[in-house]
Order: structure tokens, then sequence, then C-alpha cells
């Protein structure tokens, strides 16, 4: 059982020389393919961060490279169920089963293109690992049952709560952990299969959680609709079920997470956030006008501008970055939520599911995170290296991409290089040269580790084929940022610096 990210290769120096550390690379003619399953819904999820391929920067976008050609060809660093759903081995809406073969290294070209609501990436170098889809004999009952488990949800829910009408502490305790164990089991699962033990590590605190909200909003509001049990119960259902289904709901809005980084290179997620923080501001003038007519607005006001003024201290504490995460906005609202008002029931609803949505997919993240976990898979800001070749001499040059050494300043920071030629570490040390001719040579020793009969004109490919190469200074062994991709021809003595910006 695959997650929508699995892949056969890692990014950047993560499969070690060579791409030892991904092997196999090939599965044998006489093997099966490997079986796998895929949850629905793959294309919505897509990279976080810019990912190099080749000479171009994709992000927020599932990652599929290749798959343009007859047979298919993916590179081995593709999302396996994403790729799947772009060969239309299965569906998107209902995943299902597939089995994948290693086919080693092609050099044929990974051409892009656009199937079944994906598009995938092009790549015109050598990769030494690839894969292609066969179909398996048999794919009953294998598609993703997920939906079985809404459909069951929200008829119980709305059954006991519109038809068996139970005592409003009793119905609050029902829509708590139903919404849990519903996103645990069903809409969202922390990984395939749904890791319960994880699970219950959090339900005891999330219980706790939402005593803490019964107290401070819901038995405020509810006993206003005693006697109107009916619509009541339609409100909070609706809005509920909103809030519980965050991330299949707002899918689409292109916010993934509430970081000043993410928010300003994703596209549209600026006007997103500026569109979300109208509407809660319209809120929010409604709720003081509220507040205000109850006598309670200055012991309100001043309760929220000390959080404020935590909140900015906390964000200025060095190395760590401030994460408000979607269960920390639902605690800071359901206080001024607190009022018999329609309005009020929809929004304390709405909020107990946005609460439950965030605890039982991530559990309690917390206000603070180290600026590294943040960070993720994205660029450091370290030092980048310079290489030491250029159009004028790289005609004389014989296929050596010569760098420049470690500056003097910074020889106790860093101690090394490591080189990625067509998205590969190549070569790791502390020399300043690699000879770029070697890659036949070094593709030929591993067809033969794998059992692989290369094409005939694979050399010539490799000779003919433009190479891209990023640099990066390492410390111990762990490399720093890489450049961006410098572009490399043997045949026609072409080199094309590097543009400015690190991977």
């Amino acid at each position: 059982f695959l997650s929508c990210t699995a892949t056969y290769w890692l990014r950047n120096a993560g499969c070690g020389l060579d791409g030892q550390d991904c092997a196999p690379f090939y599965t044998d003619a006489d093997q099966a393919g490997q079986a796998f399953r895929c949850p629905a819904r793959c294309d919505d999820v897509t990279l976080l961060n810019p990912r190099s391929i080749g000479a171009e920067l994709v992000n927020y976008v599932p990652l599929v490279v290749g798959g343009g050609d007859p047979d298919q060809t993916y590179r081995s660093d593709s999302f396996i169920c994403a790729a799947a759903m772009h060969a239309g081995v299965l569906s998107n809406s209902r995943g299902g089963c597939g089995s994948v073969r290693l086919t080693g290294a092609y050099a044929g070209g990974y051409q892009s293109s656009r199937a079944n609501g994906l598009e995938s990436v092009g790549f015109d170098a050598p990769f030494p690992s690839s894969y292609r889809f066969e179909q398996l004999e048999s794919t009953s009952d294998c598609e993703d049952q997920r939906w079985k488990g809404y459909v069951l949800n929200a008829v119980m829910t709305a059954l006991v709560g519109l038809v068996l009408q139970p005592k409003r502490i009793v119905w609050f305790w029902t829509l708590a952990c139903v919404g849990f164990w519903h996103i645990n089991l069903i809409s969202d699962p922390r990984d395939y299969p749904p890791p319960i033990g994880e699970a219950f590590g959090d339900f005891l605190p999330f219980l706790f959680g939402c005593y803490v909200i019964y107290r401070l909003a819901f038995r405020f509001v509810w006993p206003a609709f005693v006697g109107l049990p009916l619509e009541a119960t339609f409100w909070t259902l609706g809005f509920w079920w909103v809030g519980v289904l965050l991330n299949v709901v707002f899918a689409k809005v292109p916010i993934q997470r509430l970081v000043a980084r993410d928010i300003a290179q994703q596209p549209g997620s600026l006007t997103a956030l500026i569109v979300i923080v109208v509407i809660v501001l319209a809120i929010a003038v409604y709720q003081i006008v509220v507040i205000r007519s109850t006598g309670y607005l200055p012991k309100y006001l001043s309760l929220y501008v000390v959080g404020g003024i935590l909140i900015g201290l906390a964000a200025a504490v060095p190395g760590e970055t401030l994460r408000i995460h979607h269960y920390i906005i639902a605690l800071v609202l359901l206080p001024a939520c607190a009022f018999p008002t329609r309005l009020s029931l929809v929004y304390v609803a709405f909020l107990l599911g946005m609460f439950t949505n965030g605890v039982a997919r991530w559990g309690f993240d917390g206000l603070l995170q180290d600026t590294t976990v943040v960070q993720g898979d994205a660029t450091g800001g370290t030092l980048l290296p310079d290489f030491n070749t250029s159009a004028a001499d790289w005609a004389t040059s014989q296929g050596v991409v010569r760098w420049n050494p470690v500056p003097q300043s910074r020889s106790a920071d860093f101690d090394g290089f490591n080189l990625l030629v067509d998205d590969v570490l190549r070569y790791s040390g502390a020399a300043t040269s690699f000879n770029l001719s070697s890659l036949a040579e070094i593709f030929a020793k591993q067809a033969a580790v794998d059992g692989q009969t290369l094409e005939p004109t694979f050399n010539e490919t490799v000779r003919t084929a433009p190479h891209y190469l990023r640099l990066a200074y390492t410390s111990n062994g762990s490399p720093g940022d890489f450049t961006r991709a410098a572009t490399a021809l043997l045949n026609n003595s072409t080199w094309i610096a590097p543009p400015d910006g690190a991977t």
C-alpha cells in the first residue's frame, strides 16, 4: 500500500553516490513486477518546495517525469501513484491497484505529456532508474472504498442528531469521537495503512481539548436552541462536516501552510489568504457588535491583546518559526463565538470540525517549530560554490568539468563537494574536477551489475544528450544547497552557466 508521495528515487544526493542507496534499478524479465495499491485523490498531493528536474524547477504539482513515449517510461523519482494515474492504470477518484516494473537506465528521453488530468515534466538526459506499469490480471475489490465510510458516517450522524436527538452533551461527544476517527481511518489518514497506535496517542489529549471547547463555547450556545432541535442539528451537522472535511472541501485552495515562505512562493496563495482574511474580518466585526451588546467587549479585547503580544514574542524566538496550525486558529476563535446567536451556532460547529481535522491528521504540532523542520526539503540559504568552467574553455576541456576550491575563509565550514549530473550524485569528495566523459562507462558498469542489456545506441545518446550539473559544498559528507543547473554538451562543446539561485 503506497502513499501518494512514494517513489523509487530521492531528491538531490538522497540516493548516495551513483544512486546505490536506491538500488535495485532493474527488474529481470523472469521476475514479476511489484504489485501496489494507491489511495484516491493523489492528484491533490503535490511538491511543497521547488524541485530541480534538469534545468527546470517544478513546484506545487504531483511529481511525474516522463510517460509521454509509447512505452510510458517514467523517471524513478516520479510519484508512483500519480504516475499510475497519468498512465491510466488507475483512476484518481477511486485509486486502485497496478504492477510496476523497474526498467533500469533509460536514455530515450522522458517525454512530457498531459493525460488523465495530470501533466508530466520532460527530461532529455539519461537516468539510471526508470519504471513502466503493467496491467494486473485482476483488480477486483482493489479500489479505494473510503467513500462508503463517508456515506455511512454522514447517515449515522444525521440519524443520531435528527431522529434520536440525544442530550446535548451526548451529541457533542458523539460528534467529537466520530469526527476524530473518521479523519484517521477514512478521509485523511496519517499514513497507509492508518497507524492506529499513533492516533490513540493523540485521542486522550484531543478529548481534553474538546472538553475545554465545550466549556468555553458550546454550553453557552446550544441551550438557546433547545426549542429548535431540528434547526440546530441541521446547521450544526452541516458546518461541522465542512470543518471535519477541511482538507477535502478546500483542497483546491492554494494554501498549504500558513508560513510566510510558502505564501510568497505559491501562486495564488496570497490572493486566497487575502480573501480568507477579509471574510474573517467581516465575521469578527459582527461578533464584536454581539460581544459589545453583552458588555464583555473590554474583557475580550484585553485577553486577545495579551494573546497577540505573547504570539509576537514567540515569533521573535531565534531559530524557531511561528506555525499557526488550524487547530490553534479554532481554539483562538471559539471563545469569541460563545454567544446564543444563529451565526455563533454555525461558527462553533465549523470550528469544532476544524479543531478535529487539525489534531486528528497532524497531532498537536507546536506553535513554534524548529526552522529546519519547517524548511523540510527547501533550500537552507547556505553558501553556493562556483564552476570554474566557461563556454570559452569548455571546447578544449575534453569533458572535464572544473570548479573553484572552498574559500580559505570558509574552510572551517566546508570540506568538500557534491556534484549532481543529471540529478544523480556522481562525485563526492574534495577534488575540484569531474570527467563527464566517464558517464557512459558508469552506466555500462551499473547495467552489468543489474543484468540489463543497454540499447546499442545508448553510449552515443549519452555523448550527444545535454547534461545538467549542480554543485554543493559539503561538511562531513552532508551537502548544503546545490546551485541551479549548468548545461553541458559533449558533442558540440556547448556550456551554459547556471542561473542564479539554489536548489
